[in-house]
């Protein structure tokens, strides 16, 4: 884009990841591909929509934090997905009382503002994020901490170092930090020790651990409904063979929803052959007539070859998913 190539932190690329993956490891090229095929226009209106107020640079690289943005928005954005596109602004105060307990001042409450995005697709997000802090870059969290909470989050770090991220939240608790300077100039010298993983997240796991020793909040558990059934990284031959195994299933599944319309068809002809013939000849019109027992034949012998072609396709595939999982054990 203008001369302008996004970079990921261990210089690796090629192959093929889920989104999932992506997010867990900051991989920085996927996320860029995302915003591509999103579209520029629709990731700013979905930003604003979170709560995102500052000046967005309407370029690629806006996704990975070229754009300077108020710790305040980040939270306030993060909080609206904890709850599930429902945002509601920030207060710092809720009320204030005099030493007799009387109510000098309480923040009314405010109206509560609906995305226009389904819930199940921030519950899909969350699972994602829920993984940045079990395998990913925000690991040390649970590594270090004793935090009995479910946390979902994300860590950020600026070209240079210049700035570390972190914004964790549960259920029912946002929390966040921002670590750099004003000026560029001043930053870590790589990211060892100027990852957001390594500046920011300490100061939030530590209040996160702290709410729950002092049991401020209590922990409501993320139950997650998707599961993730893609391998975390492919290579082309891996890729392709992938596609070949969807384009069957979607073949197998087209026959076989095929097949039983037309047994369905068949068997409605069948039935009212016999219903006729029973009229005619006072049969009982419950028994299946020869015809139909070999419909039914024909059908459960189709079942069983499409069961075995499966069992197939879902070994080799299965063997695939082990194999990238080797690849990935080994690069950590």
């Amino acid at each position: 884009y203008k001369d302008w190539t996004p970079r990921n932190a261990d210089a690796e690329y090629g192959g093929y990841m889920p989104v999932k993956t992506a997010l867990t490891h900051s991989v920085n090229t996927v996320s860029v591909q995302l915003l591509f095929e999103a579209g520029i226009p629709k990731v700013v209106k979905t930003a604003r929509a979170l709560g995102v107020t500052s000046k967005l640079n309407q370029v690629p690289s806006m996704v990975l934090g070229t754009s300077d943005i108020s710790l305040f928005e980040m939270v306030s954005a993060y909080a609206t997905i904890a709850n599930n596109g429902n945002r509601i602004p920030l207060t710092a105060i809720r009320k204030i009382e005099d030493r007799d307990g009387n109510v000098l001042f309480e923040n009314e409450e405010t109206e509560i503002t609906e995305m226009d995005i389904p819930e199940e697709k921030f519950m899909l997000l969350k699972g994602m994020m829920k993984n940045v802090i079990a395998e990913g870059t925000g690991r040390r969290l649970y590594a270090n901490y004793d935090v009995p909470y479910t946390v979902m989050g994300k860590t950020g770090t600026t070209q240079n170092q210049s700035d570390g991220w972190f914004i964790g939240f549960s259920e029912n608790l946002v929390i966040g930090a921002w670590v750099g300077t004003h000026d560029r100039r001043i930053h870590f010298r790589n990211l060892g020790t100027g990852s957001g993983g390594r500046t920011a997240l300490p100061l939030v796991a530590a209040l996160f651990e702290y709410a729950a020793a002092t049991k401020t909040y209590p922990n409501i558990p993320f139950v997650e409904e998707t599961i993730y059934e893609c391998p975390n990284y492919l290579n082309e031959e891996e890729y392709q063979y992938l596609q070949d195994y969807l384009k069957r299933q979607e073949q197998i599944d087209e026959d076989v929803y095929t097949d039983v319309q037309e047994d369905i068809e068949e068997e409605k002809k069948d039935t009212k052959k016999a219903a006729e013939l029973a009229k005619r000849k006072k049969y009982d019109p419950k028994v299946k007539s020869k015809e139909s027992e070999r419909i039914q034949k024909q059908r459960e012998e189709r079942l069983k070859q499409i069961e075995k072609e499966k069992r197939k396709w879902n070994k080799k595939l299965e063997r695939l998913k082990k194999k990238a999982e080797r690849r990935r054990k080994r690069k950590q």
